[in-house]
């Protein structure tokens, strides 16, 4: 990179003091250690729905002044408004930061959930009368793309909670909250150790389970209709539902598909989770 002297550039003009201090940074940034474990979100409209509906989630927000239209001006306002610490950074320093090359300049850090256990996500839907409570079950989805269209379309559609296993799958990675558009953050994550013994302990609470998957057993989706308290469980492309998920009581539904051709197997799980949910 070519040093400026003093205030001119090349070309006799002057160089901004942001300008200079972007340099400064390219070289001398370096991620904080206090960011480590942290949750991220990366990324101008994933920041701001966050911004918009969860602004208390949102720990410190770094940002590059290469951004200059309204959507991100209002970001910055937003940011100010609620209190958040602010830091001027390159898209270089939030892409060391979060593995996401189009960032396109944001990068909003997000206080870690203090509880995303299944016994406190119980107890807190007790207050829940009358009302058709969802859950997205996801069974090991390794694409975390995938994994954040399923938030993206759960929050559309006013799903609960998504459970993800710690241990199988994809968690949430900036990736993920990127490409949910934020919703990460505005739809109720619940981790558990062993998918199994969480589904058995949902079915102990009444919940109807659903897996999405093709069987003789399975009921045409247009022809289906959500019981009050169900879980969806959606497997991984390829390999489906885990055949020790589809117990014998379970309901299945399926997505009528009217062309025999190769993309009937290449299905992705969120266009499974889309479709069904749509219902």
């Amino acid at each position: 990179m070519k040093k400026y002297n003093d205030n001119k550039s090349l070309n006799g003009k002057k160089i901004s003091k942001e300008k200079k201090y972007l340099d400064k940074q390219v070289n001398d940034f370096s991620i904080p250690k206090e960011l480590n474990n942290k949750r991220m979100i990366p990324g101008r409209n994933a920041v701001y729905e966050v911004l918009r509906y969860v602004p208390n989630k949102i720990i410190k927000l770094y940002y590059s002044s290469e951004n200059g239209d309204k959507r991100s001006s209002d970001i910055l306002k937003l940011a100010k408004d609620n209190g958040i610490k602010l830091e001027l950074v390159t898209k270089q320093d939030i892409l060391k930061i979060s593995n996401v090359d189009n960032n396109q300049g944001f990068l909003a850090i997000v206080k870690n959930d203090s509880d995303n256990s299944l016994k406190t996500y119980l107890q807190n839907i007790k207050n829940f009368q009358n009302e058709k409570i969802c859950i997205v079950a996801v069974d090991s989805v390794e694409d975390p793309h995938n994994l954040g269209a399923i938030y993206r379309a759960s929050e559309c559609f006013g799903v609960s909670a998504v459970l993800i296993c710690k241990n199988r799958g994809v968690c949430i990675t900036p990736t993920v909250a990127k490409v949910a558009v934020g919703a990460t953050e505005l739809v109720n994550t619940i981790e558990v150790s062993n998918m199994l013994t969480a589904i058995r302990e949902l079915k102990k609470e009444g919940f109807w389970c659903i897996a999405a998957d093709v069987n003789e057993k399975s009921v045409n989706l247009h022809d289906f209709e959500f019981p009050e308290k169900s879980v969806l469980i959606v497997g991984a492309e390829g390999t489906g539902v885990k055949k020790a998920l589809k117990e014998s009581d379970f309901k299945r539904a399926e997505i009528p598909i009217y062309n025999e051709t190769y993309f009937k197997d290449k299905i992705t799980a969120y266009v499974s989770i889309n479709k069904i949910l749509e219902i």
